[in-house]
């Protein structure tokens, strides 16, 4: 081959894995494909085609019609006068002008035309008009729960693909620990993926505080926020202040402490000599 001239086989190392070196994943589930199912299929290129071709016939009514063109009958040229301030003066006093121009309800029947094309790419592409900024479809302000209606086939397409791709990530990772260290191939790898709307975090928190008074452990209500338990639970602890120490306020004229003391050990010597003299008196 022409790409191999000039080069020349020095030796062959081994691959010493049981498992390739380049990983591989479907973009989309589809019986007997390697490469899976494509995002854009022939007939969605053939409607984008579709639409290019009506937005490029409209844009051509516009550019003739868009300036409507006057037609004067029983009028000579000549007789016409557009100079500013001058004033038209035309003696047959059966001349009339009319327009030509385009009719509204044609426009208007092609631009629902390219709507109704667009509503067809957005089903196939599973990408919804809002995604690319298109809010008239949606009723007065999209609440949260509307934009997850419209934007749950795209988040279906995206949950398979994450499907797909977590256990080629998975493996990939296991494989890489593999290079470093042999034993570290069987940890257990854990894929975390960001939450694909924005949600209101206010909302969440009140959800979460209403989710743990019917009994939903705090754990998993951390686990949803997407915190982690035991690593909450180590920094509440080390956040934790150091406990105060314990100061006794004595009331005013009680004796001081080394007061206190000098007379426990008085007493204890008081108590030891007459203990003595009970021996004695026994003995």
């Amino acid at each position: 081959m022409d790409a191999d001239a000039g080069w020349e086989d020095e030796g062959e190392t081994p691959w010493p894995y049981p498992w390739s070196p380049i990983h591989d994943v479907k973009n989309m589930p589809e019986p007997n494909s390697f490469w899976g199912k494509s995002d854009l299929r022939l007939d969605l290129i053939h409607l984008n085609d579709v639409l290019n071709f009506n937005l490029s016939n409209i844009n051509r009514i516009i550019y003739y019609h868009a300036h409507p063109v006057d037609v004067f009958f029983g009028i000579h040229p000549h007789e016409l006068v557009r100079e500013p301030g001058a004033s038209p003066c035309f003696p047959n006093i059966n001349a009339r002008v009319e327009h030509i121009e385009m009719s509204g309800a044609g426009l208007v029947s092609a631009q629902q035309f390219v709507e109704d094309i667009r509503e067809s790419m957005d089903e196939l592409s599973h990408v919804p008009s809002v995604a690319v900024g298109r809010l008239k479809n949606l009723p007065g302000v999209p609440s949260g729960v509307a934009l997850k209606v419209a934007y749950r086939p795209l988040m279906a397409q995206a949950m398979q693909k994450r499907a797909l791709r977590g256990a080629m990530l998975t493996r990939l990772s296991q494989h890489i620990l593999e290079l470093k260290r042999a034993e570290w191939a069987t940890r257990k790898i854990t894929l975390h993926w960001p939450e694909m709307l924005p949600s209101d975090d206010y909302n969440e928190a009140q959800t979460a505080q209403i989710w743990q008074g019917i009994g939903v452990s705090a754990d998993t209500l951390l686990q949803r926020g997407g915190f982690d338990p035991d690593v909450e639970r180590e920094k509440k602890v080390e956040e934790e202040p150091e406990p105060a120490p314990i100061q006794i306020v004595a009331p005013p004229g009680a004796p001081s402490a080394p007061d206190m003391m000098g007379a426990a050990s008085d007493g204890q010597q008081m108590d030891a000599g007459t203990s003595d003299a009970s021996q004695q008196s026994a003995a």
